[in-house]
């Protein structure tokens, strides 16, 4: 039980400040610098049909978006 009783409710608050510090530095450091080229890459379209990123940039400049939501 340890000297702060048998409940663990003391380190919710804890687990969630190591959280709230931690995550953000996690994540800011997956972003990959504006100009990294992207890996090769194949998407369906709505249609079905498979678009890679080496045949559409063929027909021009190509600009990813990545939205972080839930439709």
């Amino acid at each position: 039980m340890g000297s702060f009783g048998g409940s663990a409710a003391w380190r919710r608050p804890l687990v969630a400040l190591a959280l709230v510090t931690l995550l953000p530095a996690t994540l800011m450091a997956a972003i990959p610098e504006t100009g990294t080229e992207a890996p090769e890459f194949e998407l369906p379209s709505a249609a079905g049909d498979t678009h890679t990123l080496s045949a559409t940039l063929e027909e021009g400049a190509v600009v990813l978006v990545f939205y972080r939501a839930f439709w």
